[in-house]
């Protein structure tokens, strides 16, 4: 592994954005960067947070600083987590093994792919005690997704996303050109008992009926008779990603469903989507106490964070900026991406008189 000097790094995501650029190549950085249509709701997330500002007060005693949150009933001692990303592997050798080991020693809480390049098992291993999902994305097997299911319960998963915002044939105009993408991040099939069973031949054998059978029983969409029925196949808290519609905030909270992420995919499933930082606070109004909201889209910094747990997330999810921050240095570049995130929060929370994300309120941030 190469260390570089701290000081050689990037610093701001803009700065990650373009490193990983030179990194990438255009193929695989499209594969992060781009979404859908024009890319208009990917720039329009960014530009939702640029719209609302820090409302600083006269410091008070803020020497003591906690950036820990409460989610579904869990202490994560910071209020952001890692979002789900397909097949890290494809832009860094060992990729997801190197996110997990970041995490465990940044104490980051983990969303696992439900199409990770290595099994939940030994995510699992590697992470620790550190908070750690899984993201399950809706399939016409049910006995696969029982098998899912069962092996991240047995593997200490503290819950389960499910993503259920994804949409068939995603229209990308500039997206990437090829296909290669997907030969990653197929190993929690591959390594699955049940989905083996279904296949004439091992994937080691016959690689492509194994990937053409995943197409095959991947769904686009999760209805609310199935998710009522993958609730009640675990004691794990469920959480829906991809929630932009307080109705359906309120749909989650009727079948027990414990939490909610506010999200667009990050702009990768439709253009021309509302921010779901635009129908954040509407959400948080309605849903109240009730189930955990949780946001993702456009976080680029600490600030962002902040700016979102003023308007009601209880903690957000990073994408992009991390998966920059490992295509450029590997665990380095996360361990810094982390570092300078808490400094940045650290830094807002001091300006807003505040000792405590939990202090953070609407009355801390405005729109101009």
């Amino acid at each position: 592994m190469v260390t570089r000097r701290m000081a050689d790094l990037p610093v701001s995501f803009q700065e990650w954005e373009r490193a990983a650029r030179r990194k990438l190549g255009e193929e695989r950085f499209a594969y992060v960067a781009s979404g859908a249509g024009s890319g208009s709701s990917v720039a329009e997330n960014v530009e939702a947070l640029k719209k609302w500002k820090l409302v600083p007060m006269i410091q008070r005693n803020t020497t003591s600083l906690s950036l820990s949150v409460e989610v579904l009933g869990m202490d994560f001692p910071v209020p952001f987590m890692l979002a789900p990303v397909r097949g890290l592997a494809y832009l860094r050798e060992n990729g997801e093994e190197i996110c997990a080991r970041a995490a465990k020693s940044s104490t980051v809480p983990l969303v696992l792919s439900n199409l990770s390049s290595i099994t939940p098992e030994l995510v699992s291993q590697l992470m620790g005690k550190t908070p750690k999902f899984f993201q399950l994305y809706p399939c016409s097997d049910l006995e696969i997704v029982d098998s899912f299911i069962r092996r991240v319960e047995q593997a200490g998963y503290q819950g389960i996303f499910l993503t259920v915002d994804t949409v068939p044939g995603v229209i990308q105009y500039s997206g990437p050109r090829t296909n290669e993408y997907q030969n990653y991040g197929n190993e929690v099939y591959f390594s699955d008992p049940v989905f083996l069973s279904r296949l004439k031949k091992h994937p080691r054998e016959d690689r492509q009926a194994a990937l053409d059978m995943i197409r095959l029983i991947r769904k686009t969409r999760f209805t609310w008779e199935e998710i009522t029925r993958i609730h009640k196949m675990t004691n794990l808290p469920i959480v829906l990603k991809g929630v932009l519609n307080p109705r359906d905030a309120l749909e989650a909270i009727s079948i027990g469903v414990q939490g909610i992420v506010v999200s667009n995919h990050g702009g990768r499933s439709v253009d021309a989507v509302v921010s779901p930082l635009d129908v954040l606070p509407e959400i948080r109004e309605a849903a109240g106490d009730r189930l955990a909201v949780l946001y993702d889209g456009g976080i680029h910094s600490g600030y962002d964070i902040v700016k979102v747990l003023a308007l009601g997330a209880d903690a957000v999810l990073v994408g992009r900026a991390y998966v920059y921050g490992l295509a450029v240095a590997g665990e380095q570049g996360l361990t810094a991406i982390f570092k300078m995130m808490n400094r940045e929060i650290e830094n807002a929370l001091v300006s807003l008189s505040c000792s405590s994300v939990g202090e953070l309120e609407r009355s801390f941030v405005r729109r101009v």
